[in-house]
């Protein structure tokens, strides 16, 4: 049956019929975290009033996965939701084949370089934004850094990290591989920080704190790497 798209309020609506099937939002730079929890702002709300328990927000290259209020949010890059919506394709005249060849692209050592380049932006961003003392959003900067320095080491071994599950147990893995105890309990510093950015629940001492544990945290994990 023939998907319709229209948007409304920000947010691209994909119909069956009359029946709302998937609401998609576009956020290109995820690093952004201020645009990014101004947009899943709108999206949960979307979610809410027609009742749907997963949304999507194309990315430039991020993909991943997060739980917020009880519903699933799912990344995906922009030539991977293409290619599953080949009407849409059709509609734009782009061959399928040329957005495979974008995906292709995407390789490894590419990741890897992607990843460690927003490990050292949002380590340094978080820096300034707890001199700032805007202690919320160096919070999910944080989180940021812990969680594309564990992509870097999984993507150097060919494994693709797309949920936040998948983040904890790798870590769990490297805990055990490495011989590093600690591994474990700086990741979930990290979780916390991550849990602040949206609920200011954290004292500023505690931020600081654990801005400490996620520095610890990259330094053991890009020893890993040499």
């Amino acid at each position: 049956m023939f998907r319709s798209c229209k948007k409304i309020l920000n947010i691209f609506i994909i119909k069956e019929g009359l029946k709302v099937k998937q609401l998609v939002q576009v956020c290109w730079d995820i690093g952004d975290m201020g645009t990014k929890k101004r947009e899943l702002k709108s999206l949960l709300k979307a979610m809410e009033e027609f009742k749907l328990k997963q949304g999507f927000v194309i990315t430039e290259d991020y993909e991943g996965e997060e739980r917020m209020d009880n519903r699933t949010i799912k990344f995906i890059p922009l030539c991977r939701w293409l290619l599953t919506h080949n009407k849409l394709l059709e509609l734009l005249f782009i061959p399928p084949a040329t957005i495979m060849s974008m995906s292709s692209e995407t390789e490894a050592e590419k990741k890897v370089e992607h990843y460690l380049k927003l490990n050292n932006k949002y380590l340094d961003d978080a820096e300034e934004l707890i001199k700032r003392k805007d202690y919320v959003q160096a919070s999910e900067k944080l989180w940021g850094a812990a969680a594309e320095i564990v992509k870097v080491v999984a993507a150097k071994r060919g494994i693709e990290i797309k949920s936040h599950r998948e983040l904890y147990k790798f870590v769990a893995k490297l805990k055990t591989e490495l011989e590093e105890p600690e591994l474990t309990r700086l990741f979930a510093a990290a979780g916390a920080l991550h849990q602040n950015f949206y609920e200011n629940w954290l004292p500023p001492e505690t931020v600081v704190d654990h801005a400490e544990a996620v520095k610890e945290f990259v330094a053991k994990l890009m020893g890993a790497l040499k």
